[in-house]
């Protein structure tokens, strides 16, 4: 086994997808697509790696059609998908796949996340600053509308592994999923809306 493919095991193996995967669709051969894809097409660049084309590239136009992404059994597959074009991102350039944070001197400039760190640990401390790498880098890949959870989720999994935690947003939210989020709000941009609140009558 290459040593980039042990790189990606780590993350997301064929055995996680649902659906996608076939005789024909082959795990290592769809990853190595993606990896000539993003090398043809940086991040940055004019025309770069957007997702889910870029996912798909390698496939034929009727393997491409037959992996239909909307259709509701194929939504799970369709995140690893994301997960294995961030890790080829990584594969082709290395540190300089991220657009921020190559050093964590940078993380801890911007404002919310010194505050973060303030009262994470040292291992947590580097898994947020991993975590924000790849939200950096997700961004440029995918838009955040309408997939918050989708990118705190490759993100998470890129940082931590298959094996890592999983963030679940809402009433009770963990010290560490809120700190995921304000790192995706922060990135994206995107805060949440104010809750109007329902007017009493009478």
């Amino acid at each position: 086994e290459g040593a980039h493919l042990a790189r990606l095991h780590a993350v997301v193996r064929p055995e996680d997808f649902r659906v996608l995967l076939t005789p024909r669709v082959q795990f290592e051969a769809l990853y190595e697509s993606m990896v000539a894809h993003s090398r043809a097409h940086p991040p940055g660049s004019e025309k770069p790696a957007r997702f889910p084309a870029a996912a798909l590239a390698g496939l034929s136009p009727e393997d491409a059609a037959a992996a239909d992404l909307k259709d509701a059994d194929n939504r799970a597959d369709k995140e690893l998908l994301f997960v294995m074009l961030l890790v080829a991102h990584v594969e082709v350039y290395g540190a300089g796949a991220f657009p921020k944070y190559a050093d964590a001197a940078d993380f801890l400039a911007v404002e919310p996340y010194a505050n973060l760190l303030a009262t994470a640990d040292a291992a947590e401390q580097s898994r947020l600053l991993s975590f924000a790498r790849f939200m950096s880098l997700s961004l440029l890949l995918r838009r955040p509308n309408a997939n918050k959870l989708n990118l705190l989720s490759a993100a998470a999994r890129c940082s931590e592994g298959r094996g890592g935690r999983r963030y679940v947003t809402g009433s009770g939210q963990t010290a560490g999923t809120r700190a995921r989020v304000a790192i995706f709000e922060t990135e994206s941009g995107h805060l949440p809306a104010p809750r109007m609140r329902a007017r009493k009558e009478g």
